[in-house]
Order: C-alpha cells, then structure tokens, then sequence
C-alpha cells in the first residue's frame, strides 16, 4: 500500500510539474516555429563570393562567382546551373586566371556583361547567349574595378574605376562623371525615375538630372559601404555605414538611423514592398524590418555556416538567398500582402555584391 501511495503521488507531481511547465514549453516552440530554416541550394563545400539577381520574362535569373567555381548562371532559381560562362572567352581559354568583373543588364538579365583584364587593358564583352560573346569596347587601364549597371531613361548608366559612363540605346558611350582617387563601390537609379541616380564612393553622391551634375547627402552617416533602393517606386533608399542601418524616404534629403540592434554585414531589399529590408549580420543571423512593424524581427539565428552576403529573389517575396564559404543557400517566409499591393519596377532588376 505504501509503494502504491508514493506511485500515485510521483504521478501527481509529473502530472503537476508538467502543467506548470506547459505554457514556457508552449512559448518555446511557438518561438522556434518563428524562426525559417535555411537549406542548401548548390555548390556545398565551394566559395561563392559575389552574386546577382535578375528578371527575364518574368523570372529569376540567378548569377554566381567564386575562384573555382567560375561565372555560373541559373534560370530556374538554382535548380539547375550552367557550366562557367567565361570559359567561352578567348582570354580566358589562354589564360584561366584572368581576374573579372561582371554585371546583368538592369534592364533584363538575359543580356550579361562582362569586363576582363586582357593584354590591351580592361576589355568589357557582353553575353545574350551562353556561347556567344561579343567585344563592347577597351579601356586603356588595366586596374581590375568591380562593374556596376544602372537603368537609364535611355540605354544604361554603367561605372567602372572612378568613371561614371552613359551607353545610350545606339550603343553611343558618353562620360558623365569622374571621381579623382576614389573607386566607384554602388551604382542605382530610382524605379520609375532613372533621371534620379545614386552612386557611392565613400560618400554618398545624388544627381537629379542623369547624372551631369552631383551633391554629396547623408554626411552625417559617415563613410557608407552599401547602398539599397526598394523595388517599388517611391520606396525608401537604404544605406549600410559603420555596421549600421540608415533609411531616407525623400530621396535621400534626410536619413533615419533605424538602430539595427547587432553589426550588420549585407542587406537586401524584398520586391513588391516598399518597406521590407533584410540583413544579415556578423553571427551569421538574418534579420527584417517591417512590413507591419518598425522593429526589427530575427528569422533565421545563424549556424555553422558563414555566410558573405544576401540576396532577395525579385519575383518571390520572402526568398532569400545567402552565400559564402559553403555555397548557396536559401531562406523563405511567408510574407502578408502588402495593402495596398504595390507593382514594382520592371526595369531594376540587378542586386549586386561589393566583395
């Protein structure tokens, strides 16, 4: 009787303790429900270190680069990939090791263009096919920049070294701009208003005319290392300075600190929403801001893997690609429907890596 007395009172405390426990056992998993796994897309074991994301025909296209791995591209969101592109390219058939920079035309990703660093200086080709290249033109330096496109009212804006150039639509180059001693390091122009650009230095400079004349904004962040435009016209513009996150909604006149709560490494912006802005920081986690809230929310907490940078898709809201030392992965999320729905951009399609 006695042993029969202590089993039921040992149930009672079980029973009791894990009533008592229940609602923190509830909120756990109900927090770990919010936080979106992440899952390798391709390349495991491989470094990918710059990357960019384009429309065609409505879809993503998906370019990659890393120093074995080569220029990949992807037209089914990294089912499927092709073999290096560059390979095609006499110089590198020559010579394997040619240093590159590459950009898809802001105005469709089928078209892609490539700048090398050949014998007669830094020669720029472009791609509409996976086995055709074609010569656009040499530039006399041979200092490897990275290439950066921006969409244009007509043709594109396209900045190289310390130059900002403009490629009207019959391929007519004119120079808009140079900067003494200081590498152009981002390149937008605003949805919906390509006559608006902005370009980085170590400053942020803004020209509201095409790019003939220029000021410098936001002084008061510092030197920046990123910029972001949203998707949708009339959507903020964001700037990465000092590990920390700015935002301007009136074209960069004023700008925000939006306190981003650790260092913060890369970011990108969602399609469709004009508020959504994801960033990866130096642990590894990924973090959004907005689209009901103003603060920030963490979605994915990090691991093993070190991730370089992120991606947004620009035809999935809620899509994310990161990658780094062990190829590409991806992150998704159900996102509310913006209200009202917003139409982004067809025409800025391109997000670009500063490695």
């Amino acid at each position: 009787m006695v042993f029969v007395k202590k089993k039921q009172e040992l149930i009672v405390m079980i029973i009791g303790l894990v009533l008592f426990l229940s609602p923190f056992l509830a909120g756990w998993g109900h927090a770990r429900s919010r936080e979106r796994p992440v899952r390798a897309l391709a390349f495991r074991g491989t470094e990918i270190t710059c990357m960019a994301v384009g429309v065609h025909e409505g879809l993503s296209w998906l370019y990659v680069w890393g120093p074995a791995l080569g220029l990949r591209r992807s037209l089914d969101n990294g089912r499927t990939w092709s073999p290096p592109l560059e390979r095609e390219l006499p110089p590198f058939r020559e010579h394997p090791f040619v240093p590159l920079t590459f950009a898809p035309d802001p105005r469709d990703a089928h078209t892609l263009y490539l700048m090398l660093d050949t014998a007669r200086g830094m020669t720029l080709y472009q791609m509409t096919d996976a086995a055709q290249w074609v010569k656009v033109r040499t530039f006399a330096s041979s200092t490897a920049r990275r290439l950066l496109m921006a969409p244009a009212e007509d043709g594109v804006y396209i900045a190289w070294g310390t130059t900002l150039w403009h490629r009207n639509g019959e391929g007519e180059w004119r120079i808009l701009h140079k900067w003494k001693g200081t590498p152009i390091r981002d390149l937008h122009s605003l949805p919906g208003r390509h006559e608006i650009v902005f370009l980085l230095t170590d400053r942020v400079w803004r020209s509201q005319d095409g790019g003939n004349t220029w000021t410098m904004v936001g002084e008061e962040m510092g030197p920046v290392s990123r910029l972001q435009i949203s998707l949708v016209p009339g959507g903020p513009v964001y700037a990465l300075a000092a590990t920390r996150v700015w935002r301007s909604r009136d074209g960069g006149d004023t700008w925000r600190d939006l306190h981003f709560p650790d260092r913060a490494v890369d970011m990108t912006v969602a399609p469709v929403y004009q508020n959504v802005l994801y960033v990866l920081d130096a642990e590894g986690r990924v973090w959004r801001h907005g689209p009901t809230s103003a603060s920030w929310s963490v979605i994915y907490r990090g691991g093993e893997v070190h991730f370089r940078g992120i991606r947004a898709d620009v035809t999935q809201p809620g899509r994310v690609y990161l990658f780094g030392g062990d190829g590409l992965w991806v992150l998704s999320e159900d996102l509310p429907e913006p209200t009202p729905t917003p139409t982004p951009s067809p025409t800025y399609t391109c997000l670009l890596y500063t490695p």
